[in-house]
């Protein structure tokens, strides 16, 4: 959002640090050596930083957005694969834990699709409880991030479905 803005003389507040924006053809850089020599002509005193187009100008304004947006997305990305790891582990382990149980309904003429379809059953309900636990949480969780994200709604469904999608996938593979 803008914020409110007064244009007043240097005269009637004068302060340390000062802003001047002026409308020119040409490029930055070709124009500061010209704009600086203007400055010192008018008074040797005053310094003059730096030029910047209005470009430059906007990239700047947003240089600490950009940077919560990358280091959020890194983040994101490292808690996908730890829970991707997390998930694959505690389904193969649960998967482990039935070997004797699969041995048996297998040695008994059970057929391996429907020991298949018995453990993915098994994994899918647990897969969707965890779902439902975890959006739930992070639907709750969204006040607390929704300043940190950058032209996406705490409530995004594609970032839902995307991440549902893909932690679904990784947790039936380790079922299967």
């Amino acid at each position: 959002p803008t914020q409110p803005q007064v244009y007043e003389l240097f005269d009637q507040s004068p302060q340390q640090l000062m802003t001047v924006v002026m409308k020119a053809k040409g490029e930055a850089p070709g124009l500061s050596a010209a704009v600086r020599d203007i400055v010192h002509s008018l008074d040797k005193d005053i310094r003059f930083e730096q030029l910047y187009d209005l470009q430059g100008t906007i990239q700047y304004a947003w240089v600490q957005q950009r940077f919560n947006m990358i280091l959020f997305t890194l983040f994101s990305v490292i808690a996908l694969i730890l829970a991707a790891i997390g998930i694959y582990g505690v389904m193969a382990y649960s998967v482990n834990q039935r070997t004797q149980e699969i041995g048996i309904r297998m040695a008994l003429g059970a057929m391996p699709r429907d020991v298949l379809r018995l453990i993915l059953a098994s994994g899918a309900r647990i897969i969707g409880l965890g779902l439902l636990i975890g959006t739930a949480g992070a639907l709750v969780s969204t006040r607390l991030i929704s300043t940190l994200l950058f032209r996406v709604s705490p409530y995004d469904p594609v970032s839902y479905i995307g991440i549902i999608v893909i932690l679904s996938a990784i947790a039936l593979r380790a079922c299967w």
